[in-house]
């Protein structure tokens, strides 16, 4: 889903010329802008310079306190699950844990399918080098008998040039 004003992390890693680990460690230290979206972080399309230090936003704030991506963006730890299991039925619990497993999933098969596509065009530069290599060794080839056959045609010596 493109945004407006907005890229992904690899698009904006491209364009600025930004590692996308540097990129998280932004994210992380909250000093980019940045929107959640379905297991997506988008940044905006500004110089990392000129991010407004905010934390993540949620780009639909009608959501309740215990969706996915509301509990994904904060530290889970053993306080905070005794938290959630004071506020929360142990359905509602399992109810989000299985929203945030089925986001992770798309997630992780979205990951797959892009290192597929870069898999592909590796494999179709390899076999473009291949053939260049082809093409170059068979010059190679040419070159070296063509200087043999001009060796065999001079003399071996100075001395038989003054015969």
């Amino acid at each position: 889903m493109a945004r407006s004003g907005w890229i992904t992390l690899a698009e904006y890693s491209s364009k600025f010329k930004v590692s996308v680990s540097t990129l998280r460690r932004k994210i992380k230290a909250n000093t980019a802008e940045v929107l959640f979206e379905d297991g997506k972080y988008w940044l905006r399309d500004l110089d990392l310079q000129n991010h407004t230090p905010l934390k993540v936003i949620d780009p639909d704030p009608k959501k309740d306190a215990a969706s996915p991506q509301k509990l994904s963006s904060k530290k889970i730890g053993p306080g905070n699950l005794t938290r959630l299991k004071g506020d929360m039925s142990s359905q509602n619990i399992f109810n989000v844990v299985e929203k945030m497993m089925d986001e992770l999933k798309r997630a992780y098969i979205k990951v797959l399918e892009e290192k597929e596509e870069q898999v592909l065009i590796y494999k179709s530069e390899i076999a473009d080098l291949k053939t260049l290599i082809r093409v170059l060794e068979s010059k190679h080839a040419e070159a070296n008998a063509s200087s043999s056959a001009k060796a065999q045609n001079r003399p071996s010596s100075w001395l038989e040039l003054d015969n």
